[in-house]
């Protein structure tokens, strides 16, 4: 590791914590917060949801941007830019990185809109604790989705985690 120069181990530690954050971050959420939510009235666990999911909205997406920024600079900045062993991996975990945005359209999209849905038409009604979803399949429940989202969110943090398990292996081997 002592010849690979600076400023590629810094745009690499960089990458591979800013990866490291948004996976635990995205981790968190799925295991710390969500369990809360489901525990919540059904409109407070959809308009926290909403509000839990905004944040994320706003803070991942840059954050996965610079991190891909960050292993690609790695990757191009050596001497043999993208073709030394060492790019191969970097140029992974830069993928992985900003994988997240792509797997939260596709993956996550419908879930999504259903909950934001869910939220703005139960807005007004506050923490209602008798609530009860009538006249709609089990799977489109708003704690089910809730669930769902959590499950998917999970996979998402592994791809964050994966990228930067895949930038620690490219400057250390």
């Amino acid at each position: 590791m002592a010849n690979i120069p600076i400023d590629i181990r810094a745009a690499a530690a960089v990458g591979i914590v800013t990866s490291s954050f948004i996976s635990g971050v995205a981790f968190g959420t799925s295991y710390f917060a969500v369990p809360a939510l489901l525990a919540s009235p059904t409109p407070l666990c959809a308009t926290s949801w909403l509000s839990t999911y905004n944040t994320g909205k706003f803070l991942a997406p840059p954050m996965a941007a610079f991190t891909a920024a960050s292993y690609m600079y790695a990757a191009y900045a050596g001497p043999q830019p993208f073709t030394h062993s060492r790019s191969q991996p970097l140029i992974l975990a830069a993928t992985l990185a900003i994988s997240i945005i792509p797997y939260t359209i596709i993956v996550m999209g419908g879930t999504n809109r259903k909950l934001m849905e869910k939220a703005e038409s139960m807005r007004s009604l506050g923490s209602s604790e008798g609530l009860v979803e009538i006249g709609e399949d089990e799977d489109e429940k708003t704690k089910v989705l809730v669930d769902r989202w959590s499950t998917y969110n999970a996979g998402r943090s592994l791809l964050s985690l994966t990228g930067a398990l895949t930038g620690v292996w490219a400057i250390l081997s």
